[in-house]
């Protein structure tokens, strides 16, 4: 597994908001790629907690007709419990990304 802060990136904190297109326009496989590659990328993420309050906050959007928010930057502070509720399914449908991009700012409520 790729180690993303050992790659040359030396932040210990920060937020993270990923947005996954689950339409049509990337077929099922392509879906499952993107969602093993978030996962990877927490999996290599210190989350923040109370025991760890310089760590990465993370939220995690899908859309496709509508949008969908999966959890908000301050849902999880534990990683197994975020690891299990990246395991998204895929919905098809059209890609409404503006929709997506106006529900954003959201996120950090």
């Amino acid at each position: 597994m790729y180690n993303f802060l050992t790659a040359g990136c030396n932040d210990t904190t920060g937020d993270i908001v990923f947005a996954l297109d689950a339409s049509g326009s990337i077929d099922e496989h392509n879906f499952v790629r993107v969602v093993q590659f978030v996962a990877s990328v927490v999996h290599s993420l210190t989350i923040r907690s109370s025991e760890s309050p310089d760590g990465f906050q993370v939220a995690l959007v899908s859309f496709s007709d509508g949008v969908d928010i999966r959890f908000y930057l301050d849902t999880y502070t534990d990683k197994e419990l975020m690891l299990a509720a990246i395991n998204i399914p895929y919905m098809r449908g059209r890609t409404n990304l503006v929709q997506t991009l106006r529900y954003l700012p959201s996120l950090s409520l």
